[in-house]
């Protein structure tokens, strides 16, 4: 009896002590499961060429802040070109630049320093208002109305070729825009020439008075 007892008490610990390993490795299963599957859900590391790419400025809010900041407290401030680059490649639309941003801007450009720099912009500026004005007289005539007058700063500019050799992208979007709209771009054009016009008339007075 007493060797029988012994037996069944053996069989009850070995299969009490199989399904506790049982149970440990189904738990270890469910870790290394739960683990892999928070490797797969984790975000992919950002490389440096995604991180440059948003620290490029394409926001006109932060456009507006580095302008803002300019204006505001030079100490502070901090020159950015790809940011500048891009005030000057859309400080003629309204939607990018909002009025009082472009008049900070025009501030910004009479201190601009790098002459080939505000040569390009000032070179552009005129070929924007020569490209309203022929609009504008083209219309008149299809209009049956008489040309408009001649503007002597703007006849420096290059004419028509310059128009032609300007990209088709470009000469796309302005095509679409509104009367209204190229409008306000040959106003804006004509501030930045006037801007340039007279920071030029300040550095020969500045000349003048060192001699």
């Amino acid at each position: 009896m007493g060797a029988g007892k012994k037996g069944k008490a053996a069989r009850r610990k070995k299969r009490i002590s199989k399904h506790i390993l049982q149970s440990k490795e189904t738990v270890a299963v469910d870790m290394n499961t739960t683990a892999d599957a928070n490797e797969t859900a984790s975000p992919p590391p950002i490389t440096t060429s995604a991180a440059k790419t948003n620290n490029k400025v394409k926001d006109p809010i932060e456009a507006k802040s580095y302008l803002s900041l300019w204006k505001a407290d030079k100490d502070t401030w901090k020159f950015n070109k790809n940011t500048q680059s891009w005030l000057v490649r859309h400080m003629y639309l309204v939607d990018y630049v909002d009025k009082g941003t472009f008049a900070v801007m025009c501030d910004y450009l009479s201190g601009m320093k790098g002459q080939s720099c505000r040569d390009r912009i000032l070179e552009d500026a005129k070929r924007r208002a020569l490209r309203y004005k022929e609009w504008e007289k083209n219309k008149k005539e299809k209009e049956g109305a008489e040309e408009g007058s001649d503007e002597k700063d703007i006849t420096t500019a290059s004419s028509s070729s310059t128009l032609k050799n300007e990209d088709d992208d470009g000469e796309k979007q302005w095509s679409s825009m509104s009367d209204h709209d190229k409008r306000k771009e040959y106003k804006r054009a004509r501030r930045v020439i006037d801007v340039f016009k007279t920071s030029s008339k300040k550095e020969d007075t500045k000349d003048d008075d060192d001699k």
